[in-house]
């Protein structure tokens, strides 16, 4: 009997004989910087209609052969529906027939893409893959004996994953200590990995700081390095800078590859309340 191969867009499908299956996992994909919907129809061997009525007639209604072809054929069209739903997504829908008397066989292929838009080709995006098997299949001796394999294959990743790359630019603060206040100014860098809706990396400034207010106070060359983490909603960006202990969280705005945010913060870590206020503003390097 002929078995029916597909490969997907994103990964290999091997079938398998069983009943059902179902398997959702995480790989990587690259951008292609399309925003169309590409898309590629194979049918042969007739049309679906024509084939879920003459295995109705030959094995009835409600045999293995008829409900897996009507389920194959929700499915695919729930399958697109809902990938669809995603910024960027695409789809690999397949079913074959085979009619062991005759050795007839339908075969269905339904591919569809959509990539990000505005993206570079080569952007990393963390893809999520959902697929389906279905099998049926009666004594192949019976003269009305059928086979209906179906594949359900949906891709699909945030296009905000743009966060990840690195980011340089300038940041400036105002601090107050007990009987200080200090202005500081310099560059800052973040190397940030993005994974769906959360991101992480690293941190690090380099600046000197003036005094402009208090007495017996003295500025001076700034430096550290920590790490980064938080969540990415939209255009919205929020987090936390952790410098060796002292957390700094800061809310930004993502336009394009500008990362636009502020900060606040307070410790006693250094034997004394110190607060902080500052901004920053980053272009993506890479």
């Amino acid at each position: 009997m002929k078995i029916f191969l597909i490969v997907f867009i994103l990964s290999l499908l091997i079938l398998a004989s069983c009943k059902a299956s179902n398997q959702v996992k995480t790989s990587q994909i690259t951008a292609k910087a399309l925003t169309e919907i590409q898309e590629e129809t194979l049918e042969k061997g007739g049309a679906l209609q024509g084939w879920k009525k003459k295995i109705q007639k030959a094995t009835g209604p409600n045999t293995e052969e008829s409900k897996t072809t009507a389920e194959c054929e929700a499915l695919m069209k729930q399958k697109v529906e809902g990938c669809s739903k995603h910024e960027g997504w695409s789809v690999n829908n397949a079913m074959e027939i085979t009619e062991f008397a005759t050795d007839k066989h339908y075969e269905f292929q339904d591919v569809k893409r959509q990539d990000c838009p505005g993206e570079a080709p080569g952007t990393p995006y963390t893809v999520h893959t959902e697929t389906a098997f279905l099998d049926a299949q009666t004594d192949n001796k019976k003269a009305s004996s059928y086979q209906v394999v179906c594949s359900i294959g949906c891709n699909w990743w945030d296009c905000e994953e743009g966060l990840t790359g690195t980011w340089k630019g300038i940041y400036s603060e105002i601090s107050d200590a007990t009987y200080c206040k200090f202005k500081e100014t310099g560059s800052k860098i973040f190397e940030i990995r993005q994974s769906g809706k959360s991101f992480r990396g690293t941190t690090e400034y380099s600046g000197s700081s003036t005094v402009i207010g208090g007495e017996n106070c003295q500025g001076g060359a700034e430096s550290n390095k920590g790490t980064i983490s938080g969540e990415i909603s939209g255009n919205q960006v929020s987090g936390t800078m952790d410098y060796s202990g002292t957390k700094v969280p800061f809310a930004a705005i993502l336009e394009g590859d500008k990362l636009s945010g502020k900060y606040a913060y307070s410790t006693g870590k250094y034997g004394a309340p110190f607060s902080g206020k500052g901004e920053f503003k980053l272009t993506k390097k890479s």
